[in-house]
């Protein structure tokens, strides 16, 4: 690995979340923010004010420590008041952001003012993601927005209240958002990267020369690898790896990865309008066999047409429970909709259950983790169908139906006409129903 990508990785920047508060012209003054962090069900074991600004916009910091259920050392952060951005700033104008409904940019339009928590996620990201957000929607109980400043991603309120009051850490694609750029007159195909993974000691990815139509195959496929890299560390450049059955790819430092592509691809050199685009950041290929034996890079859609046959891609099992903690803790959601949308053509509800694979122990982990269509829920049981063939289960088969009992419930969707949504932002569905 270059020598600075190992520097930057074993010191990477703070993770930065903000919150504009339903607040216009009457500066948020320490005092009240102090006696927010005083009521709330956070254990502040200090909070300080520092003269000492390490945000530029910040009108004045403080330093906060603070102790979480389970942890055995607290965890330090930065609290700070700046402007609030305003709606037409460059994280809403222009982009379609899901969940963010036009009532939210007039609030934040009409705002004045946003507070900010940083943190250093260290050695275990998602769970001090999750403090940093309790943290943040302690500071601010009326926010109308959130914004995750290193994904350069916006969030409804509700994100925020939710992830706050979670038993359960939100997901690994939480730390991080794929863009997709894309040229609506030109066939140059998409530029696909993230942004975000960085603060949690992972390089930035990306993907060039995607068809625009396979955008969404491969940004699946771009999730996967950036979540394996978060849980399982970075490989070294140029050694291949396989975040899914009979998929291969590797990455090369950005600066070598763009004499890999055609010239006219996006995403390229003139493309980097920012330091956003460069510094730590890894292109994905698949490995490929040129002459004479010698390693040939190939474009990540050379695995578009498996990943349209539902091939199997490598989840942890650290992933796979959190997945089951919050399917559980969310199940009344997936059943209240159920049962009010279940006659409706434009809504599909899915469970995941695992089943033991052939030979395991009864007791074992090594489970199958599989999708059925749910056609009713009756108490702790499905009726559903089961939709892809099982690779090690041989007592089910693809399109059978059958009662299942949901104590091997892992992960639950839902499709419908406003999206595919499970029970990390369920949320969503729910506000944007209300909305009409």
């Amino acid at each position: 690995m270059p020598p600075e990508y190992a520097e930057a990785l074993q010191e990477p920047p703070a993770s930065l979340l903000l919150a504009v508060r339903n607040v216009a012209d009457a500066e948020v003054g320490i005092t009240e923010v102090l006696g927010l962090l005083e009521r709330s069900p956070v254990d502040i074991v200090e909070a300080t004010p520092t003269g000492e600004l390490s945000v530029s916009r910040a009108q004045w910091e403080l330093e906060v420590v603070a102790r979480f259920e389970d942890d055995d050392e607290p965890q330090e952060f930065r609290v700070w008041l700046e402007a609030a951005p305003h709606a037409e700033s460059e994280l809403l104008a222009g982009i379609d952001w899901r969940g963010i409904l036009p009532e939210d940019a007039d609030a934040t339009r009409d705002a004045g003012w946003a507070v900010g928590v940083s943190t250093q996620l260290g050695e275990r990201p998602l769970r001090s993601y999750h403090r940093q957000a309790c943290l943040l929607a302690a500071v601010a109980p009326d926010a109308v927005l959130a914004f995750d400043v290193n994904a350069a991603t916006p969030h409804p309120a509700r994100w925020l209240r939710e992830l706050a009051e979670s038993r359960t850490p939100p997901s690994p694609s939480t730390l991080f958002a794929i863009h997709s750029v894309y040229d609506e007159n030109q066939d140059s195909g998409a530029w696909l990267h993230t942004h975000g993974l960085l603060r949690c000691g992972s390089i930035e990815l990306e993907m060039l020369e995607v068809p625009r139509d396979g955008a969404g195959l491969m940004g699946q496929l771009l999730n996967t690898v950036a979540t394996m890299f978060l849980e399982s560390g970075v490989p070294e450049p140029d050694e291949v790896f396989m975040p899914g059955q009979d998929i291969e790819m590797v990455w090369l430092p950005w600066e070598r990865g763009l004499d890999k592509v055609a010239k006219d691809s996006l995403g390229t050199l003139a493309d980097r309008d920012g330091p956003q685009h460069a510094g730590v950041r890894g292109v994905l290929f698949a490995p490929g066999r040129g002459l004479l034996g010698r390693r040939k890079y190939e474009a990540p859609s050379k695995h578009l047409q498996t990943m349209e046959n539902n091939p199997l891609l490598y989840v942890s099992s650290m992933e796979t429970e959190r997945m089951a903690l919050l399917a559980r803790e969310r199940l009344d959601q997936f059943r209240g909709l159920h049962e009010r949308f279940r006659e409706d053509e434009e809504f599909v509800f899915l469970v995941k259950l695992g089943y033991l694979v052939d030979g395991a122990e009864s007791d074992s982990n090594e489970r199958e983790h599989l999708w059925f269509i749910v056609h009713e829920i009756d108490g702790d049981e499905v009726d559903a169908t089961l939709t892809n063939a099982p690779y090690a289960v041989s007592a089910l088969r693809e399109g059978q139906r059958a009662p299942h009992s949901l104590d091997k419930l892992s992960d639950w969707t839902i499709l419908c006409g406003y999206g595919r949504f499970d029970a990390d932002n369920v949320g969503e569905l729910i506000r944007m129903i209300a909305d009409g």
